[in-house]
């Protein structure tokens, strides 16, 4: 197994950013488009593709944000590992320094 380097300011700036453009799709104002010709057979089509569309960004929008919120978690967590293996280090330094 290959050892990977984790720099968690990174994905800290990628979730960042991701959770930026979450919140850009969640924020739009859903609607429906304006039909210039009521009472066409097309108008009804429009207006129900507006309505998918809107609902297929806000489901992305919320996927996008799921991730983002995963990779901060994540970040987290390898700290926190880190943050334990050094000092399980430190204290095994210390008892072979102490013999």
């Amino acid at each position: 197994m290959e050892a990977i380097d984790v720099t968690t300011p990174a994905l800290r700036a990628c979730a960042d950013r991701l959770a930026a453009v979450a919140r850009r799709l969640l924020g739009m104002p859903p609607g429906r488009l304006p039909v210039t010709a009521p009472g066409w057979a097309v108008a009804t089509a429009v207006t129900d593709l507006a309505d998918a569309a809107w609902s297929a960004l806000d489901r992305c929008g919320t996927g996008v944000a799921a991730t983002a919120s995963a990779l901060s978690r994540a970040a987290t967590a390898y700290e926190a590992t880190d943050d334990a293996a050094a000092a399980r280090f430190r204290r095994l330094r210390g008892q072979v320094a102490a013999r």
